[in-house]
């Protein structure tokens, strides 16, 4: 059987449905885009082409309305100006049945198990086929699903970081001393007094070293200006004093840009205290 077409519609009519009715799932999906194909020939066929009543009109559209429900479905696409043939018009009368008169198919497919349960279930709540050809509807009903699925792979099962511990399972060991958590600080404790630099190394970069550097520079030159003309001394204090207060502002702004004006404002605060 020519499968292109129904391979190429069945996935995103399945997923207009499941987002359309919210209880349904992919296999529910299947089944009625199953009885769909079976009643069109995957959607070759709109209009049936042998009546079982004769003189009759016989089925049209993707479920083949028939006799009162056929003529329905004409006149809903009349008053909404909606061509009968058109995907639009079949999909919109299908969801007004299955919302309204024919609610009841979508508990009775719901109720079935599997795929192939599902798809006759719909078949006999909803379809009444006179003939209803079930191995062809549910062919109909497997290439839907998997074409659903090669769009909409499933998503796989991820256990949590932390799944809940087995009866079996021992219990976590106890922290060690060091592994501990330190206890709470009051409001007002300004935290551990901070270590001496004699206890830690700082790198070359740091604040600290930074004016280490720029002072002893300027204590070198001072003295070599000194010694060789006393009036190069006050120039090289002047110039020492504006290269401090130069250096300062950019770290303060650097600081202040990098930190924010809040944090730098708390870490002078607590230097403060700390001091006191």
């Amino acid at each position: 059987m020519s499968e292109n077409r129904f391979r190429r519609k069945a996935p995103a009519i399945m997923a207009r449905l499941i987002a359309d009715f919210p209880q349904l799932e992919p296999e529910d999906a299947a089944a009625i885009l199953g009885n769909i194909g079976g009643e069109t020939g995957g959607f070759r066929l709109l209009q049936e082409q042998r009546p079982l009543v004769k003189g009759s009109r016989g089925g049209y559209g993707w479920c083949q309305w028939t006799g009162p429900r056929r003529r329905a479905f004409e006149a809903w696409c009349q008053r909404h100006d909606l061509d009968p043939a058109s995907d639009e018009a079949n999909y919109g009368y299908l969801c007004l049945e299955l919302r309204g008169p024919e609610k009841r198919a979508l508990d009775a497919l719901r109720a079935a198990s599997t795929l192939a349960d599902k798809t006759i279930a719909f078949e006999r709540a909803f379809e009444r086929a006179g003939i209803p050809h079930h191995d062809a509807r549910i062919r109909w009903a497997e290439i839907a699903i998997a074409e659903y699925l090669a769009w909409h792979p499933p998503v796989p099962d991820v256990p949590s970081p932390r799944s809940p511990k087995s009866a079996n399972e021992p219990p976590t060991p106890a922290p060690r001393d060091h592994d501990a958590a330190p206890p709470p600080r009051q409001p007002d404790d300004p935290g551990p007094e901070p270590q001496s630099d004699a206890a830690r190394t700082l790198p070359w970069w740091h604040p600290r070293r930074l004016w280490l550097w720029i002072t002893s520079g300027g204590a070198g030159l001072g003295g070599l200006a000194w010694i060789t003309d006393p009036l190069a001394w006050a120039k090289a204090a002047a110039v020492l004093t504006a290269v401090a207060v130069i250096t300062g502002a950019v770290v303060f702004v650097a600081a202040l840009l990098l930190f924010g004006r809040q944090r730098v404002a708390e870490y002078i605060a607590t230097r403060v205290r700390r001091r006191r």
